[in-house]
């Protein structure tokens, strides 16, 4: 029998309490006014609805208050007892917008944008708060395009005075958004009614062309002034561009290189170093001075200071770092160290950290995988310190991403050999489980059985941590493992599950597999194609591992002249062999890689997923 609305109302009140925070009163609708002093919790509101037959109204504030009370379920179960009566438009309408809000708290995207895309008669009032929404959820799945139509419907309206909407706060979102896209993207808007669209387009375009010149940046900002002095952009960025033009770009005509030449690193300080030595020819053919890190550091310095050096590259390991970073004049002297460390709580301004640290991967993959609407993922990785480090890093990047309490911990299952793997896969996916329920099912029929395995139907993704060898033997454990009767899973990896250097081997078993990759290792990535030809031409025979490095190297030169004000404007990015690059307040050199996938035959395709 169905419960009244009076019913769910005891029932939420007997099941939740009545000790909510108080929270300033809901904006009402219509019905009985409540008295000024009171402070109405979504209990509150649901009594009063009992009390006066499931009024609509009360309900509509007790699943408003419940959300602002961030009891997004309990707001979810009053929205939908709403739908078993009759409610005004006007209620709707508010309705369908905190539902969205609701489904956005809790991490469901695309049920989030049904609902926005609704077929309902809206009001101007309704059409700014979903366009509010659509901002924010189109910027949490980096859908920046959609995002910013958005938010410049609602920029245009805070300037007409429509929505009391903080300008700055959409300001700032548009110049981070706008900072995610490449320039090809900028055409787009180029024939947008709005015309604030082109201003902020012409000033990013500004700030990518001009990063590396402080003097030709600060004549073109004030040329852009001069045309919009009252655009939005005059709230949030003068700060921003402020400290960029004080922060004088690094121009060194004379850069140390320091690397273990000598060691059992010499190979990766080589392919560093020809990294480094093909980006000077691109470049500006700044004279490079190599250093054995593997010399005292009062030899180091002595020769620092007798060449006269106004930029240091290196060393790799971080007991390195620390004693170079403690070194009175290294300190004062500006370095990329190449390695990430955290050395102290107030960075020195003048030291940045460019690692190639494989965090990064695991972290941009939970990510993806969250935006792409996964409720639970499943990992499968090597039971070593590096499958245990990605493995945390994709768990705490998955658990930070949601904001409901059911949340579904990711389940990682480890490995040391072939025969582990094969167990590590049936565990996961259930599969002797099946079986042994099968078995005890015959024992009780004595009737001949048609019967087939099935697989678990609560996990929708997995995120495999291996090598090239690791993951052509766990693909296809996976596949023959997947029930004819389960939708086929998709299956994620890591850039180490990328083999460039074995053309002839057959990556059909791959088939479907999609990875993160740097941009070099990418054939499709054209950008690099003249680099590429050089290296395969000077370098044939060098691995994965020696084409990242010098990845590194081409990339840590290339970043020099512009290092400094990469890192004070916020939300900046440039293109390199590593990927999308970005530097924090720290000093940390962040990258984001590119996505792809292997096809039906095994061939690499490029895919976009964020």
């Amino acid at each position: 029998m169905r419960l009244s609305l009076s019913a769910l109302a005891i029932c939420l009140l007997a099941s939740c309490g009545s000790t909510a925070p108080k929270i300033p009163k809901a904006t009402q609708i219509s019905q009985k006014p409540l008295a000024e002093e009171k402070v109405y919790n979504s209990d509150d509101y649901l009594r009063l609805a009992r009390e006066n037959g499931d009024s609509a109204t009360y309900l509509f504030n007790a699943a408003d208050a419940a959300h602002k009370e961030q009891r997004f379920e309990k707001s979810m179960i009053v929205i939908k007892s709403m739908q078993q009566t009759f409610v005004p438009l006007e209620i709707k309408q508010k309705l369908l917008v905190l539902e969205a809000s609701n489904f956005i708290a809790l991490g469901h995207l695309n049920e989030a944008e049904k609902t926005l895309t609704a077929d309902l008669a809206k009001t101007t009032e309704i059409r700014h708060d979903i366009n509010r929404l659509k901002a924010d959820l189109y910027g949490k799945q980096n859908r920046y395009i959609e995002s910013l139509r958005s938010l410049f419907q609602l920029e245009k309206a805070a300037e007409n005075g429509e929505v009391p909407d903080n300008k700055e706060d959409i300001a700032r979102t548009i110049w981070h958004q706008l900072n995610q896209l490449p320039d090809v993207s900028f055409e787009i808007f180029e024939y947008q009614d709005y015309t604030n669209a082109k201003s902020w387009i012409q000033l990013v375009r500004i700030t990518r062309l001009y990063t590396g010149q402080p003097s030709v940046l600060q004549r073109q900002l004030k040329n852009w002034y001069d045309l919009h002095p009252w655009h939005a952009a005059m709230d949030v960025l003068p700060e921003s561009f402020q400290r960029s033009l004080e922060a004088e770009p690094f121009t060194p005509a004379k850069i140390a290189v320091v690397l273990p030449f000598t060691g059992k690193l010499r190979r990766q300080a080589q392919a560093i170093r020809n990294g480094l030595l093909v980006a000077n020819q691109d470049k500006n053919n700044i004279e490079l001075m190599f250093i054995d890190s593997n010399l005292p550091i009062t030899t180091i310095e002595q020769r620092l200071q007798a060449q006269q050096v106004e930029f240091m590259i290196g060393p790799l390991l971080k007991d390195k770092i620390e004693k170079f970073a403690a070194n009175p004049m290294i300190a004062a002297t500006p370095t990329l160290f190449l390695n990430r460390i955290a050395l102290a709580d107030d960075p020195n301004q003048l030291h940045f950290f460019f690692g190639l640290t494989p965090e990064d991967e695991a972290a941009q993959a939970a990510e993806a995988m969250f935006k792409l609407g996964y409720k639970k993922p499943s990992i499968i990785a090597p039971r070593n310190s590096l499958g245990r480090r990605l493995s945390d890093m994709f768990t705490k990047t998955w658990l930070s991403q949601r904001s409901d309490e059911k949340i579904l911990m990711p389940e990682v299952r480890y490995y040391a050999n072939q025969t582990e793997m094969q167990v590590a896969v049936k565990n996961l996916m259930d599969v002797e489980q099946s079986k042994e329920r099968i078995k005890k099912i015959r024992s009780l029929i004595t009737k001949q059985l048609t019967t087939e395995t099935r697989n678990r139907k609560d996990m929708d993704v997995i995120y495999l941590i291996g090598n090239n060898v690791q993951t052509k033997l766990l693909k296809p454990f996976i596949d023959v493992n997947t029930s004819v009767h389960t939708k086929s899973i998709p299956v994620y990896a890591t850039s180490r599950s990328h083999a460039l250097l074995k053309p002839n081997d057959d990556k059909r078993d791959l088939r479907s597999l999609t990875f993160t990759e740097i941009p070099w290792m990418l054939e499709s990535e054209t950008r690099y194609a003249k680099q590429r030809a050089l290296f395969n031409r000077l370098w044939p025979t060098l691995d994965e591992s020696m084409r990242r490095l010098f990845a590194l190297g081409y990339d840590a030169l290339y970043l020099v002249d512009r290092i400094a004000q990469l890192r004070v404007l916020n939300g900046l990015t440039e293109q390199g062999m590593n990927g999308l690059i970005s530097i924090d307040p720290n000093g940390f050199v962040n990258r984001r890689h590119k996505w792809a996938k292997y096809n039906a035959v095994g061939q690499v395709e490029p895919v976009t997923l964020d």
